[in-house]
């Protein structure tokens, strides 16, 4: 049975010399259930104090920023664009015992395009505890090879079908960018991820690669 879950939020347009220089919205989860609500606990602690942290960053660091940005754009006689910084979860999977999220982190610094830096996280709400990658492998031999051999030949696929743009040396660059940390589960399988000009330019975004259960490289998690 899925777990209940709040979304918070924390948002607020900062001004200098009563103009505006910058918006921040950040959201993060809360979740109950009466099963394994001290587990929960721990994970909403985790997650408050995460977007407290950012919060801090945009109300100090970024805020800083937007000001020396703000007086360079009077020196230069160009207009002030606002910068903007949006922390925004997607809760992907909730099932039994196991909760799967990302977050993207959209962080524009007053230039024509912002820039998105992705993380994820999947926890055993039986424990508390987060579920790493090489737990939900189906065999315990190459299993990164079998992942990046799966995405490659994805990639072939949509070369050929579907031509979408990937850097030439995209193999390569899936062996250099490949995190075992960028990972998050859906129903039917798992999403392994690639942050913004990874194996790709610009226009591509976040590249995702969906790898069924069935395809007998992964499995769900054994909580399940």
């Amino acid at each position: 049975m899925p777990v209940k879950v709040i979304l918070m939020v924390l948002e607020n347009r900062l001004y200098y010399n009563q103009r505006p220089i910058l918006d921040y919205k950040i959201q993060y989860p809360q979740f109950f259930s009466y099963s394994h609500q001290r587990n929960l606990t721990k994970i909403n602690n985790y997650y408050s104090s995460k977007a407290l942290k950012v919060q801090r960053e945009c109300t100090d660091d970024f805020f800083r920023t937007a000001i020396e940005s703000y007086y360079n754009s009077i020196e230069s006689k160009v207009p002030f664009r606002i910068f903007k910084i949006f922390y925004i979860p997607s809760i992907t999977y909730n099932e039994n015992c196991a909760i799967s999220l990302y977050y993207d982190n959209y962080i524009s610094l007053g230039g024509n395009r912002g820039i998105i830096v992705r993380t994820s996280d999947t926890w055993n709400i039986q424990d508390g505890e987060m579920i790493r990658l090489c737990q939900l492998f189906e065999h315990d031999v190459e299993e990164v090879n079998l992942i990046r051999k799966f995405i490659e030949n994805e990639i072939s696929k949509d070369l050929i079908f579907m031509d979408p743009v990937y850097y030439e040396s995209y193999k390569n660059n899936i062996t250099e960018n490949f995190r075992l940390r960028n990972f998050f589960l859906l129903p039917e399988g798992i999403v392994i991820y690639f942050q913004q000009y990874d194996i790709a330019p610009f226009q591509s975004s976040i590249a995702e690669f969906l790898i069924p259960y069935e395809e007998g490289v992964m499995t769900k998690p054994e909580c399940i």
